[in-house]
């Protein structure tokens, strides 16, 4: 049985590009993706139960509010607080090659919503040759709440689970825990997590064209903007349109005013229609902008 088990883990299983258009990972395993081929390569690194493997995820979480005291039909600002096990990380919104981002399943009373996962910028991190974009160590992800119209008084027990997907340079585990806004307000916390968000460039703007093989793109910004392109790192927010290891380096364009352009390779999974394409600029200091295309 032994045996048998050892031979069946470290089988190869080929997936050609219909049966799994986009490199995702639902169960623990090793990924690997050949730049230029059509097809994924799993190769499984163990056969543990879900069930056990999503109770560990080599990370935690807990929620924090604003404010404890709400008003119907005003947006509550909240952030859940993540600490990742050292030696492991976790995916930015465009996880980049490999990966899969945050997501947060919400079990509210009626009338309450939740707005989407809002991240900070990431970090890119090669394993095996294939770049990602990261988070590591503790972070916050921003989640904005809404209660129903006509609420008012204290902020309910708002129950979600939250789930993610945490690899280090030798496996990927998927990883789930169940949260719930904690009753004390901490304010602090929650300024400090919507202070690390991207923040847009009034008056920029961002033009996107196909040119083969490649994607161009064309980015303009305000004459009094104190943002230096050629000095940001730059990570595409749109998922499947840029190489995840494509360098991203703005050139100045001598002839046009606080305008900027860059040519990288497209990704293997480009779509056919883009809508809009997001990029985020990330400064020496690491204060981080977003532009995205009209």
């Amino acid at each position: 049985m032994k045996d048998g088990i050892s031979s069946l883990a470290l089988g190869l299983m080929l997936l050609s590009e219909e049966s799994l258009p986009s490199p995702t990972l639902a169960r623990p395993c090793f990924l690997i993706q050949y730049p230029g081929m059509k097809r994924l390569i799993l190769l499984l690194a163990c056969l543990l139960p879900v069930a056990m493997v999503e109770a560990q995820g080599h990370a935690g979480a807990t929620w924090v509010t604003e404010k404890s005291e709400v008003i119907g039909g005003e947006p509550v600002r909240t952030a859940i607080r993540v600490r990742v096990e050292e030696g492991w990380h976790t995916y930015w919104e465009n996880p980049g090659a490999v990966g899969t981002p945050f997501s947060l399943d919400t079990d509210f009373p009626e009338g309450w919503k939740a707005g989407e996962i809002q991240y900070p910028a990431p970090k890119r991190i090669t394993v095996s040759g294939l770049v990602s974009f990261c988070h590591e160590g503790e972070f916050f992800l921003p989640v904005t709440l809404t209660p129903p119209s006509g609420f008012g008084g204290k902020l309910p027990a708002l129950r979600a689970t939250l789930k993610w997907l945490a690899c280090n340079d030798d496996s990927c585990v998927p990883g789930k825990t169940e949260v719930s806004v904690l009753p004390e307000s901490d304010p602090g916390s929650v300024a400090v997590a919507y202070s690390k968000l991207p923040k847009p460039i009034p008056g920029s703007s961002l033009r996107a064209a196909v040119d083969g093989d490649a994607i161009s793109l064309s980015l303009t910004l305000p004459e009094n903007t104190h943002v230096d392109p050629t000095a940001c790192e730059v990570f595409p927010i749109t998922r499947n349109i840029i190489d995840a290891a494509a360098k991203i380096t703005f050139l100045k364009k001598p002839e046009t005013p606080n305008t900027w352009q860059v040519s990288a390779a497209k990704n293997e999974y480009f779509p056919d229609e883009t809508g809009k394409i997001g990029i985020l600029l990330l400064a020496a200091d690491k204060s981080a902008f977003v532009v995205t295309t009209e």
